[in-house]
């Protein structure tokens, strides 16, 4: 059974750990995070914050970025990657922002998606 269940339906949800490790390295989102968790610029309204995902490839691997109110903060963990790429044609639907952490100033984050 895969991310959307035996056959994806319409409005059917999907939850992203949103990975900061990616193919170019480690990389540090905290500070984004801590701005959604804290409402700040360009996120003082959780409502209207917009998601949207890139794909590319890198020595031929797929790779999808994770957007939040068009500020890069992470990828798509790779075994999600294959079942979300024929979703990229279609409207991506911010359901849920989860900010988890905050020790030493580190922040992570899930997201909850539907796709239109």
């Amino acid at each position: 059974m895969g991310l959307f269940g035996k056959k994806a339906t319409k409005d059917q949800k999907v939850v992203i750990k949103v990975s900061t490790v990616s193919y170019k390295g480690v990389m540090d989102y905290s500070d984004v995070f801590r701005r959604i968790k804290f409402q700040q610029e360009p996120f003082q309204d959780s409502s209207s914050i917009k998601v949207h995902f890139n794909s590319y490839e890198y020595d031929g691997l797929n790779v999808i970025e994770i957007y939040l109110n068009d500020e890069l903060c992470g990828e798509v963990p790779g075994y999600m990657v294959d079942e979300l790429l024929p979703q990229m044609s279609k409207t991506a639907v911010l359901e849920e922002i989860n900010i988890y952490g905050g020790v030493d100033r580190r922040y992570g984050c899930s997201i909850t998606v539907h796709f239109e």
